[in-house]
């Protein structure tokens, strides 16, 4: 009896006390000079955390202050090769909750994009992707002894056709795009489930364009990553802040580009007056020089994405950012924009709804009426130091590099793993799934059971 209540406390202990993120880089594809793969670390609390990859028997143990570090991953651990199945997937594990950020950067170019915890991730993904007309490659990571089940839209290194692909912990499916088309892999519908018993069970899928030109301003190459959102926390109302650039003063002179995919067909879309009617897997990309309100009256997603020089006149890179839904807000952020020599200018932005009285550093901002953009946005130029916002908010940060010195650009949504809200007056978890299970808009090849597995279940 006294062995079995020690072995109790030890397995709540492990499926309680820790917090768990899985990440891989995708091939870059500029070149050696200045390659480096990176995760950007942000504590709020003193706590141990170890970064691993079984393939490579590769672990880092590190010992965080409330700081943030950037931590280097060797290469030839992260980096990624031509196979379909790789052996790149890396977890971390914290202690306490954690803002971890996948850095993936060459000369000149590079890309940052928010890492979620193991919680947040999903079983069910729909691919929305940022540039058009570049090559579009897609992460999978399996956590667990996963079939990963892909039907591609477009015609990809793994075929046209619905494929299932079976993987261990921390093995990455690599697909990539063969064709230019105007929205990538967008559409590309990916499901995960559990080799023994058919059930649905999480994994975590990264994005990135590989951007050798944007055809919207023939300027500027970049990578540019962001971490796909599960369907379970897709939405059907989004306030899309606008991105102000560095060098026009924060006048709203420059056009970046709203992406919009629907998951079913007949979705009715409203934006900036418009309305248009949307199927499964189809793009829409509205081009916007200033923050809208998008709705719809079944689930969607959305990213924003800018159009490199077009937002400094000369040099700045694009930059893509994961939009959330209006209802998910946060109560508490922890973070640090990255320091890096060829990125010199940092902005900041602060959605909040007529409930959100707000702090930013610990000094109080109003909040004001709702969807409008003085008073439902606030914009910061910031410096590097660590950061903290506190009350119920959505945030984005967004840097460039220093006008006609340096090309570099990062994007991303902010979040620290921590209860989150909706508002007004109705207190849940971000981890109330708000579509979960959905059946996909296609008949996948095993049996389908609609089951969530339970987090930190052994694997």
């Amino acid at each position: 009896m006294k062995f079995l209540t020690i072995l109790l406390v030890l397995l709540f202990s492990l499926t309680t006390n820790s917090e768990e993120y899985w990440l891989a880089f995708s091939q870059q594809g500029w070149g050696t000079t200045g390659r480096g793969y990176y995760i950007q670390l942000t504590s709020d609390y003193p706590q141990e955390v170890i970064i691993s990859n079984s393939h490579w028997q590769y672990t880092d143990t590190l010992q965080l202050t409330t700081q943030t570090v950037v931590h280097r991953i060797p290469d030839v651990v992260a980096e990624p090769n031509s196979n379909i199945v790789s052996q790149g997937g890396i977890k971390v594990i914290s202690e306490e909750p954690l803002q971890v950020m996948l850095v993936n950067f060459e000369y000149l170019v590079g890309g940052m994009t928010l890492v979620r915890e193991y919680n947040e991730l999903g079983s069910e993904y729909m691919l929305l992707s940022d540039i058009e007309d570049n090559p579009n490659n897609i992460q999978i990571v399996g956590i667990g002894k996963v079939i990963v089940h892909i039907n591609p839209s477009v015609n990809t290194n793994i075929g046209n056709q619905p494929v299932s692909i079976p993987i261990n912990t921390g093995e990455v499916v690599n697909i990539k795009s063969q064709t230019l088309n105007t929205h990538g892999l967008s559409g590309t519908t990916i499901t995960c489930t559990d080799q023994h018993t058919g059930v649905l069970t999480p994994c975590a899928v990264f994005n990135n364009s590989q951007v050798f030109i944007n055809p919207q301003s023939n300027c500027c190459a970049d990578d540019i990553d962001h971490q796909e959102i599960p369907i379970k926390y897709w939405g059907t109302t989004y306030f899309v802040p606008y991105i102000k650039s560095k060098a026009s003063g924060w006048s709203q002179d420059r056009v970046s580009d709203i992406k919009i995919i629907a998951l079913e067909d007949n979705t009715v879309l409203h934006i900036d007056g418009q309305q248009v009617i949307m199927n499964s897997g189809t793009v829409v990309q509205y081009p916007t020089n200033q923050s809208q309100l998008v709705t719809a009256a079944k689930p969607i997603r959305v990213i924003l994405v800018t159009r490199g020089g077009h937002m400094d006149w000369t040099n700045a890179d694009p930059i893509s950012m994961n939009i959330l839904p209006l209802k998910y807000t946060q109560d508490h952020i922890v973070f640090k924009p990255l320091v890096h020599p060829n990125i010199q200018d940092h902005f900041l932005i602060v959605v909040h709804k007529l409930c959100n009285d707000f702090s930013y550093n610990g000094i109080p901002e109003q909040g004001h009426t709702p969807y409008n953009d003085s008073t439902c946005s606030h914009y910061y130029s910031i410096d590097t130091s660590r950061q903290t916002l506190d009350g119920q908010i959505q945030a984005y940060q967004y840097s460039f590099g220093n006008y006609m010195a340096s090309y570099d650009a990062y994007g991303t949504e902010l979040y620290t793993e921590s209860d989150s809200v909706f508002c007004p007056q109705s207190p849940t978890s971000i981890h109330t799934p708000e579509i979960a299970p959905h059946k996909l808009p296609y008949k996948l090849p095993y049996n389908y059971l609609g089951q969530e597995t339970k987090k930190y279940q052994v694997r």
